[in-house]
């Protein structure tokens, strides 16, 4: 076994061994990714089959995405087909988005179910990628369907590095991670020279804002961890310390996350247990990524500090700042991120005990306990010198300064008991499962917003709720409150026969009811079905190593993260001590789980020198959630369908695979392609973030493509006052591109969707002698976006000039107005070089030292696209604009149906540099 390299400035690992050797530190050639070989078909099963037919894929961690990398998902990105990961704006504090076969609910914070060592309802911030050996994903809704109203968005199954061993071992090892980014590409806005020249508004400086508020990101992480067998009992423990500082300042995070197990037999073997444990505590610097808005259209000749200014300004009010006073939605950004703070801090604890006993040689019963406890808070306080948040011009001192604290608790109680047997009917096999899942949890939210606060002391605030003088040291108070009970019970079961080991056939089912549905409809049933041939072993073909056909069918199901959808649902707020409360939704009692069927075909053969694994699938959400487009307070409901056509292809290639050299490629491809079906009769447009934002129309429409962009088609002209024109698209002699008048067959122009349809990973993995060279691409294609940016900021579009411009070849001189069009709508299909890695292995072979790995890293070297925006990579969720950013802390504003919208608060592109070097005693 090599130990994993990690893509660090710095690593120095040891290990020390009592019994038998088991460290081999010399390179060897990896195995390809695991495709439907020699994987496990879900977590109920307790042995490995050589066959399954139903569509799972593993990626072990050797061909993990090397660098500083926290967030697991972003370690699989461009490494399997069908599965999208996109952090797009590379902040350090924002989960990546993750999805398993495009969209599969319309809600946001929709999960997967994510298992770590059989443990479920865990999270990808609740495990170290260092503590990983391997990740399954089920992807199909027939591997899917065991888990019931919790499998449609994908099964994430984790194992980690607790080995077991059969004879007394001790093993130590210990890794040291430094690394260092920097801004890749920033904004060509105006310097104040050029500001100048076009007759902007003079403050006698010459400032990059982008420059003010942007900084090296460095970061650090250790690792130790502990492993071995003594009298019987296997333990494994880790510790993990990461330290980040982000690219923009005051950003970055503490990360420190234990994990522990212990296991071993009883009774004569009969009886096996592990207990697990895990503690993830992660102090965040959210900061004010807002600001990103700003360096681009803050006036450029502004000083960065107190100077003489050509005007009369009180220096004093704004902290020494200044602002153009009087301007809609302008903020000087290196004030807000100097003198606002945004923190936040999430703490996770499970705690999980298995057992299982073997009743008879074929039959045995397991038991799993899990407590999951979580607690997240953010603090933030904007402080009354700051206009941004803050209210710094309001006349009243009283009502400046904001101070914010929310706090979540999310807390699961998970028991299951299920059986296992074993039988062999004549040349047939067969394995088996039954069980049940009970799980009780709760989740409460609880916000306070304190205006006239002016202190950082709420920083320091663990729980909001542990003060009860609040409005002592606020001019204002307001507190509100959600919370609902999560209660789910799920029967379940499972069958995999094998026939002549030639013929194969898998069977799942399950029985759920969860109280986040309407009491009418709080119960499905969901079922899978999966055959599968050896073709090799039925046809003789010796010259294949196999070669496989399979086919499944499923229905799976889906719940929203939000409880109380279904019933009626009251804004609860106290003001000053005074409470009110309004109604803000209506119940819905047949508001049933959503709902997935998936078929899916598969061929899985290896010959000689290649290997290919490709899937076709055609899968329907039906029954999917959503919102009625109606009168306030309107309900949630089973809304419509969409269909999607899809393809996964991994093609792999041993080049070169002799004694000296080893060169092995592969690529994945996955297409996807979805049509809304069964909508309502007056199509949904959905607008983007903000209508202030001049955000484009998305359309939910029968036969439309998830994504689809609507537009006013420019005319590449303005009239006398500068104001853009545009195209009669429907040749009815008018011209109407209104929102509130939107209809189908109007004058809005399909100009592209949001969602690509091609997405493309390219791995290069090349061994000579004792240098090796690991190289990742990644791309996708048919995507398009709205260069927001572009829209504000490359025309002059006020008088006199205030705020800045960019250079921009794609500006028609003459617009005044910022108004969306199809002009700001760009093609932003992409391929990048996302890493590439060169070691080279030293042998010593002293007494002390055996060998040295040294390994020089490079993360986003090169980005190909027609984009002239930041970075092309899709959108696909966009954020409802809020000048505090408070509900993107929890993910609430996130909309799954729009998309395609380049925000312009995003972080900058950052590109890193590191150097490995790996000792090995």
């Amino acid at each position: 076994m090599r130990p994993i390299l990690l893509i660090v400035l710095f690593r120095i690992s040891t290990t020390l061994l009592t019994g038998q050797q088991i460290i081999d530190t010399s390179f060897q050639k990896s195995s390809l990714p695991t495709y439907n070989k020699y994987v496990i078909k879900d977590n109920y099963s307790n042995t490995d089959s050589s066959f399954k037919t139903m569509a799972i894929q593993q990626l072990d961690s050797d061909f993990f995405n090397r660098g500083f990398i926290s967030d697991v998902a972003l370690t699989m990105q461009g490494q399997m087909p069908g599965i999208q990961t996109y952090n797009r704006d590379g902040n350090p504090n924002n989960d990546a988005l993750f999805r398993v076969r495009g969209i599969n609910s319309f809600l946001p914070r929709s999960p997967q179910m994510i298992i770590i060592d059989g443990v479920p309802n865990q999270s990808f911030n609740n495990i170290d990628p260092n503590d990983i050996v391997s990740v399954r994903i089920l992807k199909d809704a027939a591997s899917q369907s065991i888990y019931g109203m919790q499998g449609t968005n994908g099964v994430v199954m984790i194992e980690t590095k607790a080995k077991q061993f059969e004879q007394d071992t001790f093993q130590i090892r210990y890794e040291g991670q430094w690394s260092a980014s920097s801004i890749a590409a920033t904004t060509p806005a105006f310097t104040g020279d050029q500001f100048r020249d076009i007759g902007g508004f003079d403050l006698g400086g010459n400032t990059v804002w982008v420059d003010e508020i942007t900084q090296s990101g460095l970061a650090q992480a250790h690792h130790l961890s502990i492993n071995g067998r003594k009298s019987g009992v296997n333990y494994f423990l880790s510790g993990h310390y990461r330290d980040l500082t982000g690219t923009l300042k005051n950003t970055g995070y503490d990360r420190v996350n234990l994990r522990g197990q212990i296991s071993g037999k009883l009774l004569d073997d009969k009886l096996s247990y592990q207990l697990d444990a895990n503690i993830n505590n992660v102090q965040r610097q959210i900061g004010i990524p807002e600001a990103f808005r700003y360096v681009n259209s803050f006036n450029p000749t502004a000083p960065s500090s107190e100077q003489a200014l050509p005007i009369p300004y009180n220096w004093s009010q704004f902290g020494g700042y200044y602002e153009n006073l009087g301007l809609f939605s302008s903020f000087n950004p290196l004030s807000m991120v100097d003198q606002n703070l945004r923190e936040g801090r999430s703490r996770w604890a499970t705690l999980a005990l298995n057992v299982s006993y073997e009743i008879l040689p074929d039959l045995d019963v397991h038991v799993r306990h899990s407590r999951i406890r979580r607690f997240d808070n953010r603090r933030s306080l904007f402080a009354p010198t700051s206009i941004f948040g803050g209210n710094a011009a309001f006349p009243a001192d009283s009502l400046r300064g904001l101070g914010v604290l929310a706090d979540t608790d999310n807390d699961f109680d998970v028991t299951e008991v299920y059986f296992n047997k074993s039988d062999v009917f004549s040349n047939i096999q067969m394995h088996s499962t039954l069980g049940v899942v009970m799980q009780q949890g709760r989740y409460d939210h609880l916000r306070i917003d304190l205006t006239g606060y002016k202190e950082d002391g709420i920083l320091n605030a663990d729980r909001a709720g542990q003060s009860a003088d609040w409005q002592d040291v606020a001019t204002n108070t307001e507190q509100r409150i959600e919370g609902w009970d999560d209660n789910l019970m799920r029967v379940f079961g499972g069958v995999d026969m094998s026939i002549n080991k030639h013929y194969f056939v898998d069977a799942n089912f399950a029985f759920s009811t969860s109280s986040k549905l309407g009491e009418n409809a709080n119960t499905g049933f969901f079922y899978g079905l999966g055959l599968g041939a050896d073709i090799k072993a039925i046809s003789d073909l010796p010259s294949f190593d196999y070669m496989n056909v399979r086919a499944s069918y499923g229905v799976s199901g889906n719940l929203p993260f939000e409880g109380g959808l279904s019933k009626d649902k009251y804004r609860i707020r106290t003001t000053n001590g005074v409470t009110d409360s309004l109604l803000v939704q209506e119940a819905n009692p047949d508001m049933s789980s959503e709902k997935k069927r998936e078929i899916n075909l598969g061929l899985d053969l290896k010959k000689s020198g290649y290997y290919l694994h490709v899937d076709i699938y055609q899968k329907d959400l039906f029954d999917v959630i959503y919102q009625e487009p109606s009168n306030f307070p309107g309900s949630f409901g089973n809304q419509f369908q969409l269909s999607t056509r899809g393809v996964d292809l991994n093609l792999g290639f041993d080049i070169i695979n002799n004694t000296h050299s080893q060169l092995t490629t592969w690529v994945n491809v996955a297409y996807i392609a979805s049509t809304f079906k069964n909508t309502w009769e007056t199509p949904l447009a959905v607008l983007g973030p903000s209508a202030l934002e001049q955000d484009p129309l998305v359309v939910v429409a029968e036969d439309f493509k998830y994504g689809t962009l609507l537009a006013p088609d420019f005319a590449f002209s303005v009239n006398e006052t500068g104001f853009p024109e545009f195209n009669d698209v429907n040749g009815d002699g008018l011209v109407n591109v209104a929102f509130s008048n939107f209809e189908l067959g109007g004058d809005f122009l399909d100009v592209g969707s949001g969602a690509p349809t091609y997405e493309l990973g390219w791995v290069i993995d090349y061994r000579y002698k004792d240098w090796s060279i690991f190289s990742v691409w990644r791309g996708a294609f048919g995507h398009q976006l709205y260069n927001r940016t572009r829209l504000f900021h490359e025309n002059i579009s006020n008088d006199p000039i205030v705020n800045n411009v960019i250079e921009s070849e794609l500006a028609f001189n003459g617009i005044r107005f910022p108004v969306y069009s199809s002009l700001f709508i760009e093609d932003a299909s992409f391929i990048r070089w996302d890493n590439l890695s060169i070691s080279k292995k030293i042998n010593l072979k002293n007494m002390w030292l055996n060998d040295m790995h040294i390994t020089l890293t490079a993360t986003n070297l090169l980005t190909i696209s027609n984009y002239s925006g930041l970075n092309p990579e899709p959108s696909l969720d966009g954020r409802f604009a809020n000048f505090f950013g408070l509900d993107e802390i929890n993910g609430a504003d996130r909309n799954p149906l729009v998309t395609g919208i380049d925000s312009r608060r995003s972080f900058l592109p950052t590109r890193s540099v590191a150097l490995t070097l790996n000792l090995n005693f």
